[in-house]
């Protein structure tokens, strides 16, 4: 990023590019000792990763450490077993409407 930039002079390819990084980092990396803590907190826990949302912070801290970019996770009280059990086999359980990322 440079100087400046903020989710609203994003081009289209630039937010898509960052939408789908921002996926791909949170169900392929959040495994690794580098991964993200709080993704790993909820979906150890059993929760799916449910929404991720641009322009969601637009704090300069925000800004610098997430690109604007906000996740939500959804507890849905049937599945937490099975979604845990999942995440404990390297898998990431999300959101049918997170497909359109790739």
């Amino acid at each position: 990023m440079t100087t400046g930039w903020t989710p609203a002079s994003a081009t289209p390819q630039e937010k898509a590019a960052l939408l789908r990084l921002c996926f791909v980092y949170l169900t392929q990396f959040v495994h690794k000792k580098s991964g993200d803590s709080v993704a790993k907190f909820h979906l150890a826990n059993g929760a799916e990763l449910h929404g991720i949302n641009w322009a969601a912070d637009l704090s300069k801290k925000g800004l610098l450490l997430s690109s604007a970019i906000m996740v939500n996770y959804l507890y849905e009280l049937d599945a937490i077993e099975d979604n845990h059990e999942k995440f404990i086999k390297k898998e990431v359980v999300y959101s049918k409407g997170l497909d359109r990322l790739f």
